[in-house]
């Protein structure tokens, strides 16, 4: 068994670990993420979305965005950890050349299901502006408003519109997250398609 130079073992190593700084950026706004929605918890604000949200549009959002940058970590993963033929061999050429140009076209196809489902979330959000706005008008009867109902307009308007809010401030939050998690993924897949 041949030995192996003290520096080359280093080197190695530091080039693995630049393999995976995207994965470890990935991971560090993840922390981040969830450190944000620890706090948004501790005050109560998911409390709030499920007694003002009517259509709980919000939680599916979230539910979206979390199942969303899951798959982030995966492809950044996937990218830090790419398993290549070896190139001393030139029968294996043709074929690392034909797996690394299978494995860029898989990883695109999910960078543009990010790309999607970012854009969904903000969809979602404006839907539910619109429904937090029909049921204000279609629950508050505003045309028939007499003055011993003005409490029960109230209730019916800070709910409508409670909703309105919320899933837009939800959608489009997750939405920006999204997007830049997916922009990240992509620079890395060109640089990397660059190679």
């Amino acid at each position: 068994m041949p030995k192996v130079h003290p520096r080359t073992k280093w080197r190695d190593k530091e080039t693995n670990m630049r393999e995976k700084t995207l994965f470890l950026r990935w991971l560090l706004f993840t922390t981040l993420v969830l450190l944000g929605v620890v706090i948004l918890h501790r005050m109560g604000i998911f409390a709030y979305i499920a007694n003002a949200d009517v259509t709980k549009l919000s939680f599916l959002i979230m539910l979206i965005f979390f199942a969303t940058t899951l798959v982030c970590g995966h492809v950044a993963w996937r990218m830090g950890n790419s398993r290549p033929f070896p190139s001393d061999k030139k029968e294996y050429e043709g074929a690392k050349i034909a797996a690394a140009k299978e494995e860029t076209d898989e990883l695109a196809l999910k960078i543009d299901g990010i790309w999607f489902n970012a854009d969904i979330c903000e969809y979602i959000g404006l839907g539910g502006t619109i429904l937090g706005f029909l049921f204000l008008f279609v629950k508050g009867n505003i045309l028939d408003l007499k003055l011993e109902d003005l409490k029960q307009l109230s209730q019916v308007i800070w709910s409508g519109s409670g909703t309105a809010l919320l899933t837009t401030i939800v959608g489009l939050t997750s939405m920006v997250l999204l997007k830049i998690q997916a922009h990240a993924l992509e620079i890395a897949l060109r640089r990397k398609s660059r190679k």
